[in-house]
């Protein structure tokens, strides 16, 4: 006994303007994240690299969002060389663990 097919299935005719339609977005969503990478890297660079005279030349053609991506990098790197020469906070103990100290401190003195 025969089996049927119980779906119907569309032919590589019927397929193909779908498909073709579908590759086309893909390709230009590709491209789109292609320019978006490319200009990311150039802000990026521009922001922990360049002098402060060319940085205000290069700001000026940058839209709002872009600027707001460049003043990020640029507080970024601050932050990195402020951590990187040990001017960030310092680091201290918690209460629990100086309190913990004293206390051990003041039952070796009682023994």
């Amino acid at each position: 006994m025969a089996i049927k097919k119980l779906c119907i299935v569309p032919t590589v005719h019927e397929a193909h303007p779908v498909f073709m339609e579908r590759m086309a977005l893909l390709v230009i969503m590709l491209f789109a994240l292609q320019a978006y990478q490319t200009r990311l890297r150039k802000i990026m660079d521009a922001s922990q690299n360049s002098t402060d005279a060319a940085s205000v030349l290069f700001i000026e053609t940058l839209d709002e969002s872009e600027q707001e991506i460049f003043a990020a990098g640029q507080q970024g790197l601050a932050d990195f060389l402020q951590w990187e020469t040990r001017h960030s906070d310092q680091i201290t103990s918690s209460d629990m663990v100086a309190n913990l100290k004293k206390r051990k401190r003041i039952q070796m003195e009682e023994h």
